[in-house]
């Protein structure tokens, strides 16, 4: 242990990470006990990109070359991202893969990014990438898998999550994919995704098609001019009924009676006259108002011949009253 931690003292940060991710590996493969080791955080650091890859592409100067090193690092894993040349879309989709990766990769150094950040970015856009491809993801889908990968790495919080970006980091990641593989997603559906072809078929039921109506024969056709004359005939009738229904309007206003201004106003002034029946039923019914008022107008009479009876009683004895204390006054 004094010669492993005096090793540690003189690491740079990043090596020392390195070197603590590939002992949790040995640990994992030759003690099982320990697993959790370098399962903590379920981290991306160091999956795809080591130091030595990272230092090495800080040195290059162009996206070829970034994409020609990229060759190299996703030829060492059995699995590897890039198709073989069998496949005829292969170099379409090699490129493209390559053209976002070696991009990423770019904007890591563009922002200064060390080491453990570049390895955590450049693993975290492979695989969002990877799975929303092979789930047949929506952009909003996606998305949340990038969300979820950029939070584990960006919160101190052990076991579930670690500390590798700061929040200037996060929001300037944020920014990128949004305006660049999130803009351009539907195109990466297009290429990577694995088209379907849909099969339609079209079930009628019974009594539900419909057949064109059968022609005339042609021996039971019309000569032209027998056709014209039809049309002739046709014409002519409908004309003929036109001129009647005009003429018997004219005939109708003529049978008008004419009234003068002196009966139009006296029909104005008394109204409708209503049939004989109607206007008995009115008279009763006005009889009988007439007696409901009259019964009610006696009813109100006598009660105000009442109330008007008790004060003149009220008004006599107070009268009294007041006559009785003022001769008690003069005796006093």
């Amino acid at each position: 242990f004094r010669v492993f931690f005096s090793v540690c003292n003189c690491l740079a940060p990043s090596e020392l990470s390195n070197l603590l991710y590939q002992l949790a590996k040995w640990l994992d493969n030759h003690h099982p006990s320990v697993h959790w080791i370098s399962k903590m955080a379920s981290s991306l650091l160091w999956d795809t990109l080591q130091v030595e890859d990272c230092r090495e592409i800080v040195r290059m100067t162009t996206v070829f070359e970034v994409q020609d090193y990229l060759k190299i690092v996703f030829g060492r894993y059995d699995d590897s991202l890039l198709l073989s040349d069998k496949d005829p879309v292969a170099a379409v989709k090699n490129g493209i893969l390559l053209d976002f990766a070696s991009h990423v990769l770019l904007f890591a150094k563009a922002h200064c990014f060390d080491p453990p950040k570049m390895s955590t970015l450049f693993s975290i856009a492979i695989n969002t990438h990877t799975k929303s491809m092979n789930r047949q993801c929506t952009d909003v889908e996606s998305f949340e898998i990038f969300e979820k990968y950029i939070i584990q790495h960006s919160v101190s919080q052990p076991p579930s999550s670690e500390a590798v970006f700061n929040v200037d980091d996060v929001k300037a990641i944020n920014q990128y994919f949004t305006d660049t593989y999130f803009r351009n997603y539907k195109m990466y559906l297009f290429v990577f995704v694995k088209g379907e072809t849909a099969m339609v078929n079209s079930v009628y039921g019974k009594g539900n098609v419909q057949f064109a109506a059968t022609p005339r024969p042609l021996c039971e056709a019309l000569l032209e001019e027998e056709w014209l004359q039809l049309e002739h005939e046709r014409e002519e009738a409908s004309r003929i009924a036109e001129e009647e229904q005009q003429q018997e309007a004219q005939r109708m206003k003529m049978q008008k009676p004419v009234t003068s201004p002196e009966e139009e106003g006296q029909k104005q002034d008394t109204g409708p006259v209503p049939p004989l029946g109607l206007k008995a039923q009115l008279e009763v019914i006005r009889g009988m108002v007439q007696k409901m008022t009259g019964d009610k107008l006696t009813q109100l009479e006598a009660k105000l011949t009442a109330i008007e009876e008790k004060v003149v009683e009220i008004e006599a004895e107070k009268e009294a009253k007041g006559a009785k204390g003022a001769k008690g006054g003069k005796k006093k």
